[in-house]
């Protein structure tokens, strides 16, 4: 029998939550730990609400003094996570089937065009892997096609979490392709942590108010008035 190091390395990656050695090679964290998070955050289907007007789903609410899930998002942004994102993807659509909100969207017979947000240099970081895990699991395809609209360089290089709530609210989006027969494409903007909504909401009108289109994200984080 061929011994696959690299498989056997991927059965000692740690949890992502409590660092201990997992056996469940598609899960990203332990057995003790999926069964906290289920019990905390799971088990009734997807969260839903509309940010900015537009229709959000979510698996978990962060609250600022959360650090279960301050530790898995830090963790979930490192290196060689693609297959945590997939887990976490496939999860996700699972726990939609028992969500009345979403029920609807499985219905459609529209094409699906899930939309990450942009990146500097077209980087494959966590909405990237957020995006493609999301479009293998509801069948769908991954359009990359969102461009940031510099703000004249004044935030050059700014991040959304370095920018104040003003910045983030005035952020641009434009698209590299042009999309036909909007009506018959069902958008999905994938982003891994909603705040304020400006990005979507930027997103939205970059696509060109497309009417099926909504945000799909892990984490709903409102921010503190």
């Amino acid at each position: 029998m061929n011994f696959n190091l690299n498989l056997f390395l991927e059965g000692f990656r740690n949890c992502l939550w409590c660092g201990s050695f997992r056996k469940d090679l598609g899960n990203p964290v332990c057995a003790y730990c999926f069964k906290i998070l289920e019990q905390r955050y799971l088990g009734t289907g997807l969260n839903f609400a509309e940010v900015k007007g537009l229709p959000t789903l979510f698996l978990f609410k962060w609250f600022p003094d959360d650090s279960f899930l301050i530790k898995l998002m830090t963790h979930l942004k490192g290196r060689k996570q693609g297959l945590a994102w997939e887990f976490l993807a496939k999860f996700s659509v699972e726990q939609s089937l028992v969500s009345n909100q979403s029920i609807n969207f499985y219905k459609r017979k529209n094409k699906i065009f899930v939309v990450p947000p942009p990146r500097v240099l077209k980087s494959k970081d966590h909405g990237y892997f957020w995006s493609m895990a999301l479009a293998k699991e509801v069948g769908g395809v991954m359009r990359d096609c969102l461009i940031s609209i510099p703000d004249g360089g004044k935030n050059a290089g700014l991040g959304q979490k370095s920018k104040s709530k003003e910045e983030r609210a005035s952020i641009e989006f434009k698209t590299e392709e042009v999309f036909s027969n909007l009506d018959e494409v069902m958008f999905i903007f994938a982003d891994d942590i909603i705040t304020t909504g400006s990005t979507a909401s930027a997103a939205y009108f970059a696509l060109g108010c497309p009417k099926n289109f909504m945000v799909w994200t892990l984490a709903y984080r409102a921010l503190l008035v």
